[in-house]
């Protein structure tokens, strides 16, 4: 970013050439991204829009859609099905993926010990899909939101394309294998970014424990305490098949500056929490770093004003500096607006102001603008407005006698 020494006549986009510093990291996983929700900014990425199996780190999408798609209340029930809880083996079901529906079970799947039968509330079993990982909550929870597994799963997809996810797309409500079952590293980071935006999952994420209905009891295995407890961490959601590998999506904070990180395809379950921590820690080690874009006493913006004598110079009311941290820093953009002006404008008054906006359209910094001196009418324009002054002050001297004249003449004729 460099000192920007420009002169504004109009409403002005300018666009400042900035490229980030990508984070200094490296990952083993097939594929990573760590993403600033806040600034949409991309601090790191590695394969990002590689296609990947997801495994469970989907239920994800399936709580944001139940919450903010569906609008499910948390106490609907949600009664465990004989269809929901169907189950078979893996390597038969894995056989054939054409022969079976995508929803059915497999014995070696995470389960959370529900029976058919028992009904649970949504809460329950939200609790249970993104705490324990359980592949029969999906089921229920599909079943109980859209009336059938098959219909939720359309509607998820159906959810996901108008968030602008297009190359995500789900056979199951669960996570469990499935050929055609992708999404990418960039897309997991949109959706994780959104669920941990939502007040109910953000707090599901970070509970610790939770009992529900028929003395279900969750423990959450990543904020609690053990080696790879992250004191920053604002939780998270693991998966894992054969075929994905290990993938983990998670959200951490640091001074307020929150990120999301998602590596996909590590070899072996520490290894996901290692990469994922380092991510995290090689950003919450950067220092942030202010940059001059404007400067009080050097900038002078210009406009030309209507009749005026000379042009309307502006100045700022303080230097516009930016703060960033290196990975994240990226293209902004100045606005200036000028108040709608009359004349004559004494010096100091405000007649504009400069804004600073990300891409987004966020605004960063905002500064009001002043004028340098005074400016006054151009002389042929004041001899103009004294020569109408003078002829609107005739045409009322010339009513007044006329008016003068016709009340003596009748008050003579009265006579």
């Amino acid at each position: 970013m460099k000192n920007l020494a420009v002169v504004l006549s109009s409403i002005l986009l300018f666009f400042s050439g900035l490229v980030a510093q990508p984070l200094k990291c490296s990952v083993q996983a097939r594929s990573a991204i760590l993403y600033n929700p806040d600034t949409g900014a991309i601090l790191f990425e590695k394969d990002p829009h590689l296609l990947h199996h997801p495994a469970s780190i989907m239920k994800m999408a399936v709580a944001l859609y139940v919450i903010e798609g569906k609008k499910c209340d948390l106490s609907m029930p949600c009664p465990v099905t004989k269809s929901a809880m169907e189950i078979m083996s893996a390597a038969i079901r894995q056989a054939d993926f054409d022969a079976y529906p995508p929803h059915i079970l497999e014995h070696d799947g995470v389960m959370t010990g529900i029976k058919v039968g028992q009904i649970y509330s949504l809460d329950t079993m939200l609790h249970a899909l993104l705490l324990r990982s359980g592949n029969d909550a999906g089921n229920v929870i599909a079943e109980a939101c859209s009336g059938s597994i098959e219909t939720f799963v359309k509607e998820l997809n159906q959810f996901l394309r108008s968030k602008g996810l297009t190359k995500t797309h789900f056979y199951n409500p669960h996570g469990l294998h499935h050929p055609s079952q992708v999404t990418t590293a960039h897309e997991m980071a949109l959706i994780t970014s959104m669920a941990f935006n939502n007040p109910i999952i953000a707090k599901i994420l970070k509970t610790v424990s939770y009992t529900g209905e028929n003395g279900l009891t969750i423990v959450n295995k990543i904020v609690k305490s053990g080696k790879y407890n992250y004191p920053k961490s604002l939780g998270g959601k693991m998966g894992y098949t054969a075929d994905a590998g290990r993938n983990f999506v998670a959200a951490a904070e640091d001074n307020g500056r929150r990120l999301v990180a998602v590596v996909l395809g590590c070899k072996s379950r520490d290894d996901q929490f290692k990469e994922a921590m380092a991510l995290f820690e090689a950003a919450f080690r950067e220092k942030k770093k202010n940059r001059l874009l404007f400067a009080k006493d050097h900038e002078c913006f210009v406009k030309n004003v209507p009749k005026a004598k000379g042009q309307l110079k502006g100045r700022l009311d303080h230097d516009i500096v930016v703060s960033y941290f290196p990975s994240e820093e990226k293209e902004l953009k100045a606005r200036l607006i000028w108040n709608t002006l009359e004349l004559p404008i004494p010096q100091g008054k405000e007649v504009g102001k400069l804004i600073v906006e990300d891409a987004t359209g966020k605004t960063l910094v905002e500064s009001p603008l002043l004028a340098e001196t005074g400016l006054k009418k151009a002389v042929i324009y004041q001899i103009l407005d004294l020569a109408k002054q003078i002829a609107i002050w005739g045409a009322i001297l010339l009513a007044i006698v006329l008016g003068f004249k016709l009340f003596k003449k009748s008050t003579k004729i009265g006579k």
